[in-house]
């Protein structure tokens, strides 16, 4: 075995070993009601305002990109 197969190996182990840390956040379990509920909500409408700005940038270029065909076509 590699060296980083056997600390991967060690690590699950230990992980199977103590699994109180590793349980999931409160949110996981329902409770979105609190700080971490709010700011789960805010950060996903961030990335889902990034992604409609970078949507629209693709669709503003593809536009302009038809009205210069479109403007070469009647000029030639």
């Amino acid at each position: 075995m590699t060296r980083p197969r056997v600390v991967r190996a060690m690590l699950a182990i230990a992980g199977a070993l103590v699994p109180a840390p590793l349980l999931a956040c409160p949110v996981c379990f329902g409770a979105g009601d609190g700080p971490m509920g709010a700011g789960l909500n805010a950060g996903v409408m961030v990335l889902l305002g990034v992604t409609a700005v970078v949507l629209s940038g693709f669709a503003a270029g593809i536009v302009a990109f038809v009205r210069r065909a479109s403007h070469a076509r009647e000029q030639a």
